[in-house]
């Protein structure tokens, strides 16, 4: 089944890989460069799915969550902390439209190609994740 799927990628780790994959398997794809973009979509939650992987580099003390539970919180950061946000929710997640295994199938693609891409191991010899 055809899904429609919102990457947001501030350098474009992921994003241009992903695109190329989901879209020659027939999703209909949409990438952003930024949270803020994302939240201006009005149509942010007819996405199937949302992929994010951003980068925060400082977070001012007027920052706000916004509301939408797939695009990552950075709310917590402290100013001047690097935050790294990587994401995936099924935003529209239907057991009667969208498949278990469909799911499962996306997600798996998704994080083959963030280990491929984003997570090499001269990026993530020091990180710690939580």
């Amino acid at each position: 089944m055809q899904r429609r799927i919102l990457i947001i990628d501030d350098h474009d780790d992921l994003a241009t890989s992903l695109n190329e994959v989901f879209s020659v398997v027939g999703h209909n794809v949409m990438v952003l460069e930024n949270r803020e973009d994302a939240i201006l979509a009005e149509d942010l939650h007819d996405f199937d799915l949302v992929i994010t992987d951003l980068d925060v580099e400082s977070v001012g003390a007027n920052f706000e969550q916004q509301g939408d539970e797939c695009l990552p919180d950075v709310s917590l950061a402290h100013a001047g902390e690097h935050v790294k946000a990587f994401k995936i929710c099924a935003s529209n997640f239907r057991r009667d439209e969208f498949d278990e295994e469909e799911l499962k199938n996306l997600v798996a693609t998704v994080l083959d190609y963030k280990i491929r891409y984003v997570d090499t191991e001269q990026v993530v010899k020091d990180l710690h994740e939580n």
